[in-house]
């Protein structure tokens, strides 16, 4: 949008020359990178793609199968009995670099979870 377009969308608001409006840009979401990991009974987290390294903001999109697992995204360890508890074909979203540096998962049960993680660029 131009500054003339600006100017009449603003007196149209009934706003004055001087004030601006609020431009709200688009968020676009690139799929950057994927991995499955196995959770089993020792605590894991997920990789942090190595282009994040380069201040892009990052999210991740996780979902979990074959089992259930329990997570924690403060960069704790998680037990079978402590922690969020995540079962087969849920997903959950992270939404930072941040959560995903911090995020740690057990498996629930005596069977191994897979974790289909996609990463995302936000630009």
């Amino acid at each position: 949008m131009n500054n003339t377009q600006r100017v009449i969308i603003q007196k149209m608001a009934g706003q004055k020359d001087r004030e601006a409006l609020p431009v709200k840009e688009k968020t676009v979401l690139k799929p950057k990178s994927f991995e499955k990991i196995t959770v089993s009974s020792s605590a894991v987290g997920i990789n942090i793609p190595t282009y994040d390294l380069m201040d892009i903001q990052t999210k991740a999109i996780i979902t979990i199968e074959n089992g259930s697992i329990r997570f924690k995204i403060d960069g704790n360890n998680p037990t079978s009995t402590d922690g969020h508890l995540l079962n087969d074909g849920d997903t959950l979203k992270l939404e930072s670099t941040e959560e995903i540096e911090n995020f740690k998962c057990i498996r629930n049960s005596d069977v191994d979870a897979i974790l289909q993680v996609s990463y995302l660029e936000v630009s």
